[in-house]
């Protein structure tokens, strides 16, 4: 064993494989792998942490004759607070000498950028910067913006908050002059990516500040995500002509239900038809995954083939759902309940699917986690109301999921005497018995109602049907798919 050498092929091949970390310290057992390791362990995604680390990472990569920047590809810094001078030149240095440098995330900017200013123009002018990432945006994060001269394709921005006098925080864009505070609006300090301009991620956006005309478009603009409270959609449906993939966020009224914010939420969605109503409306727009809340409030008047809602709509959203889905007319609907939707009332699945608004449907996706309001029902019923809306759609695909959720305790306590201990007590617990819906849910059998909807609905080409529960009984599911013969036929889930 002592003559035993590993092939040289075989240790980079192995620490291709490593993690960063497990490929470090690779790396210190041979001088070989340690010249040619820098390429495996800067190839992913490269994470700095705090001034220690920052410190460490740029002595290593100035190593080896500087040799190792060009291996560089993706770069995320986060620092606490304001670097010292000294770090905060030898950073601009080697920002200066990143020349493959395709993606920089950099959490605190404004902090970092306070550290030094020339960092701000050394980052506007790194030429191979294709997509950048800058969070706690104030003044001097957005004049970095204003000043790129860089071919980007995706920008992700998300303005940051000031501490107050008298304690707490304020958004950034509400501490600044009413008079300045549209020059800080993403479409005006992205101007010089413009040409460029693929991607666009705002957080804490402008609420309901206008844009002033000016005759800047961004031709290439295909991707707008948005959190913000009250959008004002009238700059992005005008300067993102060509948009086709669109989210929006609101935490406005997070706290409470629909119905206390009704008349807000009612004033910011007219005020955005007003301006689809201009005839400038998307025309290309494709794809929606996002809130509720947040395309209800956007309003964009154009068909949208996929509507994917991935935050939960409780009941007090289901009122959105009809005015949204009346202009959308989706042939792809994704959409995720808290609480159980498939009762009688007129805002309830049911309903919404036999009205014409539905009537393209070709593919839906279902998922619901029971809650304590749902605790007397039967999922039999519920199941078989949705089927009868089902038969008049043109699906080739559903896909159902039941959860049981937060139902009840599923144990209680049991306090008996302890007979070695006169003065003590024994605690066990036992379960509670099944509510009503579990225990329909518990003879709920997947594959029965898979064929059910197989027989219902003549287009339908795929049914997966899965339920969780009752209590710790193990998910159970089904997936039926139409073979060539025409049969429909078992199939891995």
């Amino acid at each position: 064993m002592e003559n035993f050498r590993l092939n040289h092929d075989i240790l980079l091949s192995i620490l291709a494989l490593c993690d960063t970390s497990s490929a470090a310290a690779l790396m210190r057992t041979c001088s070989t792998v340690y010249k040619e390791g820098a390429r495996y362990v800067l190839a992913g995604d490269v994470r700095v942490e705090g001034e220690d680390n920052l410190w460490s990472f740029l002595f290593f990569i100035v190593s080896e004759g500087m040799n190792r920047f060009r291996f560089l590809r993706r770069l995320s810094l986060s620092l606490g607070r304001i670097m010292d001078e000294e770090l905060a030149f030898v950073l601009e240095g080697a920002l200066k000498t990143m020349s493959h440098l395709n993606s920089l995330t950099i959490h605190k900017a404004e902090d970092l950028l306070l550290s030094r200013k020339r960092l701000r123009l050394v980052i506007s002018r790194i030429p191979t910067l294709r997509h950048l990432e800058l969070y706690n945006a104030q003044k001097l994060t957005c004049r970095l913006v204003k000043d790129l001269h860089v071919g980007l394709k995706s920008l992700r921005l998300g303005y940051g908050q000031l501490a107050r006098p008298s304690g707490g925080v304020s958004p950034f864009l509400e501490t600044v002059d009413e008079q300045q505070v549209q020059q800080y609006h993403p479409v005006s300090l992205c101007k010089q990516v413009a040409p460029t301009l693929e991607e666009l991620f705002i957080a804490r956006g402008m609420g309901g500040y206008p844009l002033p005309d000016d005759s800047v478009t961004y031709p290439h603009m295909r991707k707008l995500m948005l959190e913000d409270d009250l959008p004002n959609a009238s700059a992005y449906i005008r300067k993102f002509p060509n948009l086709t993939y669109l989210s929006v966020t609101s935490n406005y009224g997070v706290n409470g239900s629909f119905a206390d914010y009704s008349e807000e939420y009612l004033l910011c969605r007219q005020n955005n038809i007003t301006e689809h109503l201009r005839g400038i409306t998307w025309k290309h727009l494709r794809t929606y995954q996002g809130q509720l809340l947040g395309l209800y409030l956007i309003a964009p008047l154009c068909p949208i083939e996929r509507l994917i809602f991935k935050q939960t709509v409780d009941r007090s959203s289901l009122s959105l759902l009809r005015p949204v889905l009346d202009t959308a007319k989706p042939t792809h609907l994704d959409i995720t309940f808290l609480g159980n939707p498939l009762g009688p009332s007129p805002l309830e699945i049911p309903a919404v699917l036999r009205e014409p608004v539905c009537a393209s449907l070709e593919s839906l996706k279902i998922s619901i986690t029971l809650d304590r309001a749902d605790r007397d029902g039967d999922i039999g019923v519920c199941t078989e109301s949705l089927l009868s809306s089902l038969a008049s759609l043109p699906l080739s695909s559903l896909h159902l999921t039941i959860v049981t959720g937060g139902l009840v305790d599923p144990t209680r306590p049991t306090i008996e005497s302890d007979p070695k201990d006169p003065e003590g007590v024994i605690v066990t617990y036992v379960p509670y018995p099944l509510v009503p819906v579990e225990r329909s849910l518990d003879v709920f059998e997947p594959l029965t109602y898979a064929q059910k909807v197989a027989d219902a609905v003549p287009t339908i080409q795929d049914v997966t049907i899965r339920v969780c529960g009752p209590r710790e009984k193990h998910a159970r599911g089904t997936r039926l798919r139409r073979g060539r013969d025409g049969a429909m036929e078992t199939a891995r889930l």
